[in-house]
Parts: C-alpha cells; structure tokens; sequence
C-alpha cells in the first residue's frame, strides 16, 4: 500500500488516499460465477480425494456453507472464494 499511495499522491487527494473507512469490494465471481458458470469446477474441488486429504479444510462446515449459498446466503460468498483460489492454487504447485 505504501508504494500504491504514494504513486498516487499526485493525483488522489490525500483526504482519499489516507482515509481509514475503505472497504474492500467484492467480485463478480463471488456473487454470480460461483452459483452459477464457476459451480461444477468448486464441486469438484471440494469433492476431490485431495481436498478431502487436507487437513487444514472443515469439510463439512464448507459443503454445508456451500449450500447455504447457493441458496442465496450471500455471507459466505468470499470465504467460498478464497478456499477456491487456496484450492486451486494447491493443485497448481503442491499436487
């Protein structure tokens, strides 16, 4: 952030670049590509011997959120997410 804000500095404000009430925002694909073009492949995911195999994942709390989201429970949207990255980047480097 230190790099970002002060490359910056000559066209931002600094009202804006040092203010402390920012949020993040979220993606489409945490919103709309999960439930519906990005769903097959998180199944998958989450369905898979390797998945299953990591210790570091509670199995049952992520399918049950899973659903909870695909029935519209927005709340778990990013976690669903990052776990998806975290898994994917698994089968790319460490699988």
């Amino acid at each position: 952030k230190y790099i970002h804000r002060n490359a910056l500095q000559s066209f931002v404000p600094k009202e804006i670049i040092y203010r402390k009430d920012k949020i993040g925002f979220t993606t489409p694909g945490e919103l709309y590509w999960l439930r519906n073009e990005m769903k097959p492949l998180f199944f998958e995911l989450i369905t898979s011997t390797s998945f299953k195999n990591r210790t570091i994942y509670n199995h049952k709390i992520i399918k049950k959120e899973f659903n909870a989201y695909l029935k519209g429970k927005n709340i778990y949207a990013q976690k669903l997410w990052m776990i998806m990255a975290l898994e994917l980047w698994f089968k790319n480097f460490i699988d």
